[in-house]
């Protein structure tokens, strides 16, 4: 109790934080290197992402995969956007109407199994998983017909639906929930002096069969797991066991399968890697970046661009506070000096 009151009355760092940062167990002297996200961190990227803040590529996923697209980089394809006949598709298949919706869901363009989102949406609102069944579709447990579908996606044409192939994650992560869903990669990125550099990459991992992997510090179930993108061996898995409500666990062990995680490793290290690094080159005003990336049955594919770090993901599943981290990259980054001064000064309050 007197180590969380410590966090609480001088660094802001509340029970949740401080539970799933590992805090507990740690010297109270390294407290001063934890932050919550949105304390100086989050003031800090804002700060290092100003132009970014007033453009539409990193809310807009019509947008940035059109700009990872023509950079280069390996995206996961847009193959029709549910939307008005006046939002800019690009150089998407634009369903503008239920009955251009329908048409699609049942031409040879359309595979097998799809994922569908909202353009905008973040943290996987609004997303829905449909494969074919037949002449029909299967949504959940329902299964109807194309034309309800289409009539269903129409009613929320104003989110800009984007409809994208359903990925499959690589075999080789099966033994650690791989066949639960679509399991993607935090990568953070420095654009530095030198170049684009990798500098965290944090697994997310699905405990049961679901949408999404999202974390949400642990309610969903499902793990993180630390990478290092060098050897592509993963850390022990850390999320909240089966009947813990606030206190999370390190795990050596996956526990659908007991496969060992110091045994696993990520595939595609050298795709991966050459992925994010265009990615990041993309954005040279950006000096730092969050990619979710994912390792698939057909390759390593760029997902989504995102402004902020997930600062709480770093420091819980590194076991180690986001000053330190960053302390070493920030002088480095391709960026004028006086902010980068500016953000050193924000991550140190």
């Amino acid at each position: 109790m007197a180590k969380l009151a410590l966090s609480r009355l001088h660094y802001g760092i509340g029970p949740d934080d401080f539970f799933m940062f590992g805090l507990p167990y740690e010297d109270a002297r390294a407290f001063g290197g934890y932050r919550r996200f949105y304390d100086g961190p989050s003031q800090m990227l804002k700060l290092l992402n100003i132009e970014a803040e007033i453009r539409d590529d990193f809310r807009d996923k019509i947008l940035a995969t059109r700009k990872l697209l023509e950079g280069g980089v390996p995206v996961v394809p847009i193959l029709g956007v549910v939307a008005s006949g006046d939002v800019d598709c690009g150089p998407f298949r634009a369903l503008t109407s239920a009955a251009e919706t329908e048409s699609f869901l049942q031409s040879a363009d359309c595979p097998q199994a799809v994922f569908i989102k909202p353009s905008r949406a973040h943290g996987g609102s609004g997303a829905m998983a449909a494969r074919r069944a037949g002449d029909r579709w299967q949504l959940g447990t329902d299964t109807v017909s194309p034309t309800a579908f289409a009539e269903q996606l129409w009613r929320h044409h104003a989110d800009e639906l984007i409809i994208q192939p359903h990925m499959k994650t690589h075999k080789a992560l099966d033994e650690i929930g791989g066949e639960f869903g679509l399991a993607t990669i935090r990568i953070m990125t420095a654009n530095t002096r030198d170049g684009p550099e990798i500098f965290c990459c944090v697994q997310k991992l699905f405990g049961k069969s679901g949408l999404t992997d999202n974390f949400l510090a642990g309610r969903t179930g499902n793990w993180l797991s630390s990478v290092d993108i060098n050897t592509g061996g993963y850390g022990p898995l850390f999320g909240k066991a089966d009947g813990y409500a606030h206190v999370f666990s390190e795990l050596p062990t996956y526990p659908a399968t007991g496969a060992k995680l110091a045994t696993q490793r990520l595939p595609h290290l050298a795709e991966l890697r050459a992925a994010v690094c265009a990615a990041a080159a993309l954005y040279p005003q950006s000096p730092i970046l969050g990619f979710d990336v994912a390792t698939t049955t057909e390759g390593v594919f760029v997902l989504e661009v995102n402004l902020h770090a997930s600062t709480d993901l770093l420091q819980a599943v590194t076991r180690g506070g986001i000053v330190p981290m960053l302390a070493p990259i920030l002088p480095r980054l391709d960026a004028p000096r006086d902010m980068i001064r500016k953000a050193q000064t924000l991550l140190r309050a």
